[in-house]
């Protein structure tokens, strides 16, 4: 693993974690990590879960600090975490979708969002939507970060009248006052040009990239609806960045 500036064009190679040998059996979907600053302590942190595999045992939570340059471990009490979808970095919160349960895997089981705070090293738990819960057909869920405010991305797959090919139609979700959850709000419902299979990140400008079935990314501009093509000749993530400086 390496920390890498693009903007300076330095990179560190992150030293190996001592995790216990019964947990190196996971795949590595099932590993929920995430990447944040500390403003209190100044301290950027690196923090790597690995969730329970069978009853009688507990996550183990890894914490790499760079001021350190060192891995140590957590003990705390979590439910199952999202390893499969990215982290959102948020008011110094890492934030993951998670279960209710220590032992459920189910991805389309989970019903709350957790967040760890990097400075203070503590796991909160919050709700989502109470809409979503009551929808059988969500396909996919993904978190995001839209105008400073945690957003949900739903996509839920559906059939246009006289046309044989599926599409999605998608909603954003923001949480407007942060931790409370019921001020939850709908912002947008759209449908896609196609069967949605990701969601990438919204731009500086608040439009959304998403991949669509056969390869396809696009770019939305919520408001109007417009859909641009973009062009990549090969398979890739894409995500927002914001310049920094900082030293590795």
């Amino acid at each position: 693993m390496f920390l890498w500036n693009m903007f300076t064009r330095k990179h560190k190679a992150v030293p190996r974690s001592n995790v216990e040998k019964k947990f190196l059996i996971l795949e590595i979907p099932r590993i929920a990590e995430g990447f944040g600053f500390g403003a209190r302590s100044n301290d950027y942190k690196i923090v790597r879960i690995y969730p329970c595999y069978r009853r009688g045992t507990k996550p183990q939570v890894k914490i790499y600090s760079l001021s350190t340059d060192s891995w140590r471990s957590l003990d705390c009490e979590i439910p199952t975490l999202s390893g499969s979808r990215p982290t959102v970095f948020l008011n110094g919160n890492l934030h993951w979708f998670a279960s209710k349960s220590r032992y459920q895997w189910d991805e389309v089981g989970y019903q709350q969002i957790v967040s760890f705070d990097v400075t203070g090293e503590v796991f909160y738990k919050m709700a989502l939507p109470e809409e979503i819960s009551h929808v059988d057909s969500v396909d996919l869920v993904s978190l995001a970060v839209l105008n400073d405010l945690l957003a949900v991305l739903i996509s839920c797959c559906a059939e246009r009248s006289g046309c044989p090919e599926q599409h999605s139609v998608c909603s954003v979700w923001v949480m407007r006052d942060y931790e409370m959850p019921e001020s939850w709000t709908k912002l947008y419902t759209f449908e896609a040009s196609g069967l949605v299979t990701g969601f990438d990140d919204f731009t500086l400008n608040g439009e959304l990239l998403m991949k669509i079935h056969g390869g396809k990314r696009v770019c939305r501009n919520l408001i109007t609806g417009h859909e641009a093509n973009l062009q990549s000749s090969m398979a890739c993530d894409l995500v927002t960045v914001v310049e920094s400086l900082v030293s590795v």
